[in-house]
């Protein structure tokens, strides 16, 4: 009989360490490009902490995260396969979907349950409803979503857009022009116009803020978006990265400041106290809400996709209103327990 030595034993374990080793290198992590709305900061530091977390990792991933100038140029990237996933507004979305059919991204989990479209002045301008703007001067960024989207309301609520002087700029300018006084008023997303005012010096009770939903507008916001390659061709990406994005949301509410943390690794000169500050007002008005204290980030409700598809479409006057289906695949939202919260 042949016996095994210990030396024998022992190369046998080594060579079959070997072996497995190999295998876990013939298996390389899926890369994807995902697209961020708007830059680093507050308002999109849970991306930034589900990558840091690992939780992009865990499903075997490795993940280029990109800021970006606006959700219009966020969908573009996305449509153009520059990009893989994308995080944009849920009307812009729809009202690029009716223009090009088969090339829209589409959304594969809501994350933002109430849409953040705001008109922001200063009190002292005396601009406190939608007629109210009618020969003023507002400035917005030149692909936010808002900015897309206020033709719409602007029909909606009766303001006539020719009564309205609208200049886009590249977003960073937008508040200092405010500042300056060479604009009334601002345009775009509440919690990054108000939290970057309050970074100048201005108090939040020093502005004035007309809110898109007090007119009909009461839509969802901001989704995580795939393109229709990914969702053709990498189905199991798709929900992957949809569970990463959950458990970034999960893991902020918790712990806001420790998103921030992740975001100032990236960027020393971050405002720590401002950005959580944002954060947490993005939890408070957009994020928990009743619905997803109920459901958990994701919670979809038919009737409000086709609330928000509608409106859009009626104040685009699009060439066609896009089914829901068109707009939203459910197949890709995780479990309940990834998209629950405290």
């Amino acid at each position: 009989m042949r016996r095994t030595t210990r030396r024998g034993w022992l190369l046998g374990l080594c060579a079959g360490l070997a072996l497995v080793s190999l295998g876990a290198q013939a298996e390389p992590p899926t890369h994807i490009r995902l697209t961020l709305e708007f830059r680093v900061y507050g308002g999109t530091a849970p991306i930034i902490l589900a990558d840091e977390r690992g939780h992009f990792r865990a499903a075997g991933i490795e993940a280029k995260i990109d800021g970006g100038i606006g959700s219009g140029e966020a969908i573009r990237r996305v449509a153009s396969g520059a990009y893989d996933f994308g995080i944009a507004d849920v009307g812009t979305l729809v009202e690029f979907n009716a223009r090009n059919g088969d090339a829209s991204p589409k959304v594969v989990m809501l994350v933002f349950d109430t849409a953040s479209h705001a008109i922001v002045s200063f009190k002292r301008a005396g601009i406190a409803k939608p007629a109210d703007l009618a020969g003023r001067r507002l400035v917005t960024g030149q692909s936010d979503a808002t900015a897309r989207i206020f033709p719409s309301f602007a029909r909606l609520v009766g303001l006539d857009l020719a009564t309205v002087t609208v200049t886009p700029v590249d977003v960073r300018l937008r508040e200092t022009m405010l500042l300056r006084g060479e604009a009334d008023a601002a345009m775009g997303y509440d919690y990054t116009m108000l939290f970057n005012l309050l970074g100048q010096n201005v108090g939040l009770d020093q502005t004035a803020v007309i809110d898109f939903s007090d007119y009909g507008f009461a839509m969802y916001g901001n989704a995580l978006i795939a393109s229709r390659a990914m969702i053709e061709q990498q189905p199991a990406t798709v929900r992957a990265v949809a569970r990463a994005v959950a458990r970034g949301w999960v893991d902020s509410i918790a712990d806001p400041a420790a998103a921030i943390r992740a975001v100032a690794k990236l960027d020393p000169l971050t405002p720590v106290e401002l950005e959580q500050k944002r954060l947490q007002y993005v939890i408070d008005h957009h994020i928990v809400t009743d619905a997803t204290r109920a459901g958990g980030i994701g919670a979809y409700d038919p009737a409000k996709l086709a609330q928000t598809i509608r409106v859009i479409a009626e104040g685009f006057e699009l060439p066609r209103r896009p089914a829901p289906d068109e707009i939203y695949d459910g197949r890709f939202l995780p479990d309940r327990a990834d998209r629950m919260f405290r």
